[in-house]
């Protein structure tokens, strides 16, 4: 086989295998525990308490993967939050985007250390994967609007959920 030959099946075979990771890490699940999903839904409905008054908040998101360590929990996803009043249909507060959360790991029980989010403007793609770990940019690049709809809408049903318990 010639060297030309040899170099084109190297450089297909790599695109294959680098393909075939994205398409894998991109369809991973990334389930939290229930504990830690608990503990993530309580303090993100809470992170604004000193900032904005409301009645109830509503969370969800998608999860792109955790590392956790003994003393702290980084999670990576994207987040939909949304304060609401009870008297008020339209939220008063609310976050919809990619998020870096960490979480203090104490005695078992989490609590919100920090939230990073992207940079605004022609900075936030290259803040996002500065600061997302690479095997997370598939679904940053290529699937984020179905993740923008699906947590919306559990966004809407935790909202019309709430109300109808109210009544």
């Amino acid at each position: 086989m010639s060297r030309k030959k040899r170099i084109v099946l190297i450089i297909v075979g790599t695109v294959i295998a680098v393909s075939g990771l994205l398409f894998y890490w991109d369809h991973q699940v990334v389930t939290p525990s229930q504990e830690l999903d608990e503990s993530l839904r309580y303090e993100l409905a809470h992170m604004d308490d000193e900032y904005v008054e409301y009645d109830f908040a509503t969370v969800s998101y998608r999860l792109f993967q955790i590392n956790e360590s003994k003393n702290k929990v980084d999670i990576y996803g994207m987040f939909y939050i949304e304060q609401y009043k009870n008297d008020n249909e339209f939220p008063e507060s609310g976050y919809f985007d990619y998020m870096k959360v960490t979480l203090k790991k104490e005695n078992d029980k989490y609590t919100l250390d920090k939230v990073w989010v992207p940079e605004d403007g022609d900075q936030y793609q290259t803040s996002l994967l500065k600061n997302f770990p690479i095997n997370t940019w598939s679904r940053i690049l290529l699937t984020g609007d179905r993740y923008r709809i699906e947590i919306a809408e559990e966004g809407k049903q935790q909202y019309e959920e709430y109300i109808t318990q109210q009544q």
